[in-house]
C-alpha cells in the first residue's frame, strides 16, 4: 500500500511537473552527458518539427541528419553545448532557428550544465526564449515602443525596462505583481526605489542591477539565492536576467530586466530535499533500530533467565525494573521502525483502556500536567497493532502537553460505539472504539486547522512536522478516522475511532516467570551470535535441543544433513532480515521444498515487515518479535509445534 501510494504521488508529481514545463513560453530540452536527447517539452518538439521523429537518446549531430532543414541550428547546439561544459556554469547564448517562410528565430538560450559529486557530467538543461521580437523593437526601439509595451504586458515574467538614468520607462503586469507597484506610480522613479532584491541566506540587500548593465554594458544574470520583497512585504525567489538597450551606433539607452518568479520551484526543489533527507534518516533509523533490538534480545533474554534463579525479593524487584526498562526501550525501537517504514499493522486484539492508562501515565509522569481518565468500564477490544497505536497516543498526549506550559488537565476518554449503515460517516459501518484526547491549552488558529495533518507542517520551532502526519498515517491504515477541533484559548480535542471487537481482552499482568518444557530439536537461524546465545539458553532451560546456524544457506545444510541422519528437526527459528545472507523470507519457500512438513517460526526485530503482518502467506506458522522474554518465546514454540503439517497460503 505504501509503495503504490508512493508509485502514484511520484506518478501525480512528474504530471504536474510535465504540464509546467510544456505551458512554458520557451524551448526546453534535457540532455545526458553525452549530448543526447533525454527529454523535451511540446513547444521544442515543434520548433524542430520533431512530432513524427523519436528524438530519444539522439544527439544533435543525428537529428541534423534526420531534420536537415534544422542541420545548422543543431550543429550550433553542439557548439555551444560544449562551450556551456567547459565554463561549467549556467551560460547564455543566442542561436538562430530557421523557419520554413525564410524567415529566422533568434532565441535567447540558458545553459546549465550539471555535475556528478565526483566532477563529472550528468546532464545539460538547455532553455531557449524566443528573442525575435525584442531584437527588432531594440533596432527600433523610438518608433516600436507602443509594440515593445504590449508585447512585454503579455510576457509571463516580470518585466522592466528603465532609460540610461535607471529611471523605469515600462513594467508589465507581472513586474507589477512582483514589485506591488503600479507602472503608473513606478514610470519616473529610479529602478533602486522601486526594487528590493536581498540574498536568500544572509538577507543582506544586493546591489542594484542598473550599474552592472547601463554603466559597465554587460549583461546580468542572477539565478538563484535572491529574495525579492515586494512593496507589501511579500517575499519572492526569483532569477533574474539583465541586458543593455543599445540604440543607433551601439550607444546604450536604457535596459531590460527580465524577473523570473520561482517560488514555486524553489519550494519543489526544498520539498525534494526533505524527502530526500527524510528517506536517509528513514534508513539510518531502520538500521539502529534493527541492532538495538539485537542487543535487547540480548539483554531481555538473560534478564529472563537470572529471574528463573532468582529467588531473592530484592534482586527479583531490580529484575523487574531492568525489564520494563527494556520494554520501553523496546517501543523506542519500535517508533524508529515505523518511522523509517511507515510500517503494516500487526494486528491483534488489544485491551485499549489498559495501553492508554500506561502510555499517558508515562508520559505525563513528572509533568505539571495532569490527567482525567473517563475509559467505560465495558471498553471493548480493538484490532490494532499495539506499537503503533502506542506511538498514536504519544504523539498526541504530548501535543496537548506542550499546548498547556503552565499546566492544566488533560481528559482522556474512550467509550464504544456502534456506526450504523445509515450514519453520515467517513466510517464503514460496525463496532468502534472512540478515543477523546482533549487539553485545555492555547489552541489551534482557524487558518492552521486543516494542515496540521501535511508532512512537514509545524508551528514548533525545533519541530519535524511529522508527528500528526504519522499519526494519521497510522490511524488510517487501521482503517480508522481521526478528526480535530479546536478554538484559540480554549484548548482542543481530537477524536479518534478504531475498528474494535465486541469483547473485551483480559488486561495484560506481569506473571510469575513460568518455562513450558519440552525436549523437541530446535534449529535457530540467526546473524547475530549475542542473539544465537541467548535464544540457546532460553530454548535449553526449557528443555529443547537446540543448533545453530549463522543464515539460510548453512540453515538449509544443516536441515538437509539431519534429515540424512533420520534426525529430523521439529521446528526452525528464522531471523527475518540477514545483511549479505539469506534471511528468512528466502530461505522458508527452500526449506518446505526440502521438507513440506517443515514447522517455522519467524522472528526479527522489523516488526513492521509486510512478512511480519501476514506470516503465514509466506509459509511460516508463528512470529515472535525481538525483543523477546523467555514466556514469549516458549509460548510461540509451543504453539507451533502443536500445529500440524504447514499449509502456504499464496502470496498475491
Amino acid at each position: 500500500t505504501e509503495r503504490k501510494l508512493a508509485e502514484e504521488a511520484l506518478a501525480e508529481h512528474e504530471a504536474r511537473l510535465r504540464t509546467l514545463i510544456d505551458s512554458m513560453p520557451d524551448f526546453v530540452c534535457f540532455k545526458d552527458a553525452e549530448g543526447r536527447w533525454m527529454e523535451a517539452n511540446t513547444y521544442a518538439i515543434k520548433l524542430f518539427e520533431l512530432e513524427n521523429t523519436d528524438f530519444h537518446y539522439k544527439s544533435d549531430r543525428e537529428l541534423a541528419e534526420e531534420a536537415t532543414f534544422y542541420k545548422e541550428a543543431f550543429l550550433t547546439c553542439v557548439t555551444s553545448d560544449e562551450e556551456a561544459w567547459k565554463r561549467k556554469t549556467p551560460s547564455r547564448f543566442e542561436e538562430v532557428v530557421p523557419q520554413r517562410d525564410g524567415s529566422k528565430r533568434i532565441f535567447d538560450v540558458i545553459k546549465v550544465p550539471i555535475f556528478k559529486p565526483d566532477g563529472s557530467r550528468k546532464a545539460l538543461v538547455v532553455i531557449g526564449r524566443d528573442i525575435t521580437e525584442r531584437k527588432r523593437a531594440e533596432e527600433a526601439l523610438s518608433s516600436e515602443k507602443e509594440f515593445l509595451a504590449v508585447t512585454l504586458r503579455s510576457i509571463g515574467d516580470g518585466v522592466i525596462s528603465t532609460n540610461r538614468a535607471g529611471e523605469v520607462v515600462l513594467m508589465n503586469a507581472e513586474a507589477e505583481r512582483l514589485t506591488g507597484i503600479s507602472q503608473e506610480e513606478a514610470i519616473g522613479k529610479h529602478l533602486s526605489d522601486i526594487l528590493f532584491l536581498k540574498d536568500a541566506s544572509s538577507g543582506e540587500r544586493l546591489a542594484n542591477p542598473v550599474d552592472e548593465i547601463i554603466l559597465e554594458g554587460k549583461n546580468y544574470l542572477q539565478n538563484q539565492n535572491t529574495i525579492l520583497v515586494s512593496r507589501t512585504g511579500e517575499e519572492f525567489f526569483i532569477s533574474s536576467s539583465g541586458a543593455p538597450i543599445r540604440f543607433q551606433e551601439n550607444e546604450i539607452v536604457g535596459m531590460v530586466l527580465v524577473l523570473r518568479d520561482i517560488t514555486e520551484k524553489q519550494q519543489l526543489q526544498e520539498e525534494l530535499f526533505k524527502a530526500q533527507k527524510l528517506e536517509s534518516v528513514g534508513i539510518l533509523a531502520g538500521g539502529i533500530a534493527h541492532d538495538f533490538n539485537n542487543i535487547l534480545t540480548a539483554i531481555l533474554g538473560n534478564i529472563s533467565l537470572a529471574k528463573l534463579h532468582s529467588q531473592e525479593s530484592q534482586v527479583k524487584q531490580w529484575l523487574d525494573e531492568a525489564e520494563t526498562a527494556t520494554s520501553r526501550a523496546k517501543e523506542l525501537t519500535q517508533q524508529l521502525l515505523t518511522f523509517s517504514k511507515g510500517g503494516t499493522p500487526i494486528l491483534e486484539d488489544i485491551p485499549i483502556g489498559q495501553l492508554i492508562h500506561q502510555t499517558v501515565r508515562f508520559i505525563l509522569r513528572g509533568s505539571p500536567v495532569g490527567c482525567d481518565f473517563q475509559i467505560a468500564d465495558d471498553l471493548w477490544a480493538v484490532r490494532a497493532d499495539e506499537g503503533q497505536i502506542s506511538q498514536v497516543l504519544n504523539n498526541l498526549v504530548i501535543n496537548a502537553q506542550q499546548a498547556m506550559p503552565s499546566g492544566g488537565v488533560i481528559t482522556v476518554s474512550a467509550e464504544n460505539v456502534e456506526i450504523k449503515p445509515d450514519s453520515v460517516s467517513p466510517l464503514q459501518p460496525g463496532p468502534y472504539v472512540k478515543i477523546t484526547i482533549a487539553d485545555e491549552g492555547i489552541g489551534i488558529p482557524e487558518n492552521i486547522i486543516d494542515k496540521i495533518f501535511d508532512p512537514y507542517f509545524t508551528t514548533k520551532q525545533a519541530g519535524s512536522g511529522l508527528g500528526l502526519a504519522t499519526t494519521y498515517s497510522i490511524i488510517k491504515k487501521h482503517q480508522g478516522h481521526i478528526e480535530v477541533e479546536s478554538k484559540v484559548n480554549e484548548g482542543t480535542r481530537f477524536y479518534i475511532y478504531l475498528l474494535a471487537v465486541k469483547k473485551q481482552v483480559q488486561e495484560k499482568k506481569a506473571e510469575p516467570q513460568s518455562v513450558q518444557r519440552g525436549d523437541a530439536r530446535i534449529l535457530v537461524m540467526d546473524d547475530d551470535p549475542m542473539v544465537r546465545d541467548v535464544l540457546g539458553k532460553l530454548l535449553g532451560v526449557a528443555g529443547y535441543q537446540v543448533e545453530f546456524a549463522e543464515d539460510g544457506r548453512e540453515a538449509l545444510e544443516i536441515y538437509q544433513q539431519a534429515m540424512d541422519k533420520g534426525e529430523r528437526f521439529d521446528l526452525v527459528i528464522m531471523d527475518l532480515t540477514i545483511p549479505g545472507g539469506m534471511g528468512g523470507k528466502e530461505t522458508i519457500p527452500r526449506l518446505l521444498e526440502l521438507d513440506p512438513d517443515a514447522k517455522a517460526i519467524v522472528s526479527s526485530g522489523y516488526s513492521n515487515d509486510p512478512v511480519m503482518a501476514h506470516y503465514r502467506e509466506y509459509g511460516f506458522q508463528g512470529i515472535v518479535k525481538k525483543p523477546y522474554r523467555l514466556k514469549e518465546v516458549t509460548q510461540a514454540v509451543q504453539e507451533v509445534l502443536s500445529m500440524g503439517a504447514p499449509v502456504k497460503e499464496q502470496v498475491e
